[in-house]
């Protein structure tokens, strides 16, 4: 079994997650599981499947920055019904140096290591 690259975190508080187009949110979710890395979203609703999307990332509580970037969706499974929910493992494309203290306290604000 390949080892991660990052310890993966899991949300003790509710983490939402956007899907951006063209700037505008197309769709809603949640974040299952988030590391430096990447993270498993769950959206409630379809969303075409995309090689690179944009994400904003915020706690519902507003305890810590929200995190905006881009993504490269590494896998999807889609909803076994047309009410199901879409899950997506993403890994982060464009991690500028200074946006990694905002992922770094948005994971301390919101989880627990795994």
């Amino acid at each position: 079994m390949q080892r991660r690259r990052a310890s993966r975190s899991v949300p003790t508080k509710a983490v939402a997650v956007q899907l951006l187009l063209d700037g505008y949110v197309a769709a809603y979710g949640a974040v299952e599981d988030i590391s430096l890395d990447g993270a498993r979203l769950v959206l409630g609703e379809a969303f075409p499947s995309a090689e690179e999307i944009e994400i904003r990332i915020a706690a519902e509580d507003h305890s810590a920055r929200s995190f905006h970037t881009t993504a490269e969706v590494v896998w999807c499974r889609p909803a076994a019904s047309a009410e199901g929910r879409t899950h997506w493992g993403v890994r982060w494309t464009h991690f500028p140096r200074s946006a990694k203290h905002v992922l770094e306290a948005l994971i301390a604000a919101t989880c627990k290591e795994v």
